[in-house]
């Protein structure tokens, strides 16, 4: 018998020891969030719970979970209570980078940005293959945002990831133009479309640099983006104003006002189809006509400066020296503004870190109607 009671002691503990290693395992950390994950779509609340008793168990350090947790409170609409929790996170970079890739995705379908960005930058950071498509997601982000030099930063570590990332690209393509370079603009178009296998990018990008040729006046270049565009069969009403610029261009200007007159009530009327109808009435040699389209774009765009000079040449043609010469001297005083602008840029280019000089080029961008480059300097 005593030797019996020897034996039944240590196969007690064993069993006890057994039983401790199942009922952890049944409640670790990473079997409640597995749980969590199942059951994310159909019970909230369960889900919830589950994440809890994992962050818990984990002595609160558990940035997967907690990540879910974020995308849990934002399925709920609490965006606001999902920032402030993922700004409790120590190491988000840590979590899964799909999820966090669906935080972003999720936050920023919401208009949730800041949160959205930083989902994307955490998983810009963190380790896998997931870093190249949080990238991707953050420079266009970026770029929307105006955040431009983020936005750069974001494309260049994508570029280094990826040469030939067309996205990058694309995304470089916007900043140049912002930073009104649109010959270096027209170079990153080009680099996306040849480089990217989206249609719907290529498409994007090629509307884009018609666009910057057509206002670098390269009628040549920009008919030649025209026409591939026009192969793709994705042509919308809208595009239609490349054509009318185009046919304008090529010295087609009642063309060009045809096609604008046949065009929809809104896009017929909008600021870029104005100007362009006011510039071929104005080569048709029909000033008053000229006249009317350019005003409404400067109702648009007080600070248009190729519209005061356009109908300041209009008004001189009516004979109307007077109104002509006020839109002359808008048109001049918009252009040495421009010129202070690209002195300023220089300087700050050198030696950035000059409030004076920057609150003075946010100063004229406003001037001139370029508020959101304003914005972007006094963030």
């Amino acid at each position: 018998m005593h030797r019996r009671q020897r034996w039944t002691i240590p196969l007690g503990i064993v069993a006890i020891g057994i039983g401790a290693v199942i009922l952890w395992n049944r409640d670790s950390p990473e079997t409640l969030y597995r749980q969590a994950r199942e059951v994310f779509r159909s019970d909230a609340a369960l889900c919830d719970e589950l994440l809890a008793r994992g962050i818990d168990r984990s002595g609160g350090d558990f940035p997967a979970a907690q990540v879910l947790r974020c995308r849990l409170m934002g399925r709920a609409g609490q965006w606001v209570e999902a920032l402030g929790y993922f700004s409790t996170i120590e190491q988000p970079q840590r979590a899964p980078g799909d999820e966090l890739i669906m935080l972003g995705g999720e936050a920023r379908a919401a208009g949730a940005v800041v949160l959205a960005r930083l989902a994307f930058a955490a998983a810009s950071d963190g380790e896998g293959e997931f870093r190249q498509a949080a990238l991707e997601r953050l420079a266009a982000l970026e770029q929307e945002l105006g955040r431009l030099d983020t936005a750069r930063e974001a494309a260049g570590r994508l570029l280094e990831l990826d040469p030939g990332n067309a996205i990058a690209a694309f995304v470089t393509a916007r900043i140049e133009l912002a930073d009104l370079n649109p010959a270096g603009a027209a170079d990153w178009y080009e680099r996306s479309i040849q480089t990217t296998t989206s249609p719907e990018l290529r498409n994007s990008a090629r509307r884009e640099l018609i666009g910057v040729r057509l206002d670098l006046g390269d009628a040549a270049a920009a008919r030649a983006e025209w026409n591939s565009l026009a192969a793709s069969g994705s042509l919308s009403d809208a595009d239609q104003l490349f054509l009318a610029d185009l046919l304008r261009l090529e010295g087609e200007a009642r063309a060009a006002v045809d096609l604008i007159e046949s065009l929809p009530a809104a896009i017929r009327m909008s600021e870029r189809a104005l100007l362009i109808a006011g510039l071929a009435r104005l080569d048709l040699d029909e000033p008053q006509a000229a006249v009317d389209a350019l005003l409404r774009v400067l109702q648009y765009n007080p600070a248009h400066k190729e519209a005061h000079f356009k109908v300041g040449t209009a008004y001189r043609r009516l004979g109307n020296d007077e109104v002509a010469e006020t839109h002359f001297a808008r048109n001049q005083e918009l252009t040495e503004y421009a010129v202070q602008i690209l002195d300023l840029r220089g300087r700050l280019a050198k030696t950035p870190d000059q409030p004076e000089l920057i609150a003075e080029l946010a100063r004229l961008y406003r001037l001139t109607g370029r508020n959101e480059l304003a914005d972007r300097l006094e963030r």
